[in-house]
């Protein structure tokens, strides 16, 4: 159970990363006073609103993404591989 609990956990993290953490830094870039710096630092607050736009994701070995899919995923697994090896057991 533990091991499902920190596997809930990293999912979970990876999945407000992807959605909430990202597109919140473009929009701090946004709400900065900009307009009152020089042009190398509003072209630098554009740059970073640019590259804030794509989503963040965290993987695994660029294997996969982690997310709540994955956790769902590896749920069925376990829950599978538990189910018939009780088969075999009982059998």
């Amino acid at each position: 159970m533990r091991v499902a609990d920190e596997a809930y956990n990293c999912n979970w993290y990876g999945k407000e990363l992807e959605v909430s953490s990202s597109m919140r830094v473009a929009d701090e870039a946004y709400n900065c006073n900009w307009y009152g710096k020089n042009l190398k630092f509003r072209k630098m607050i554009l740059l970073t609103m640019l590259r804030a736009q794509n989503p963040q994701k965290l993987t695994g070995k660029n294997f996969m993404d982690i997310g709540m899919p994955v956790f769902y995923w590896c749920l069925q697994t376990i829950h599978s591989y538990y189910s018939l090896l009780s088969g075999l057991y009982e059998a």
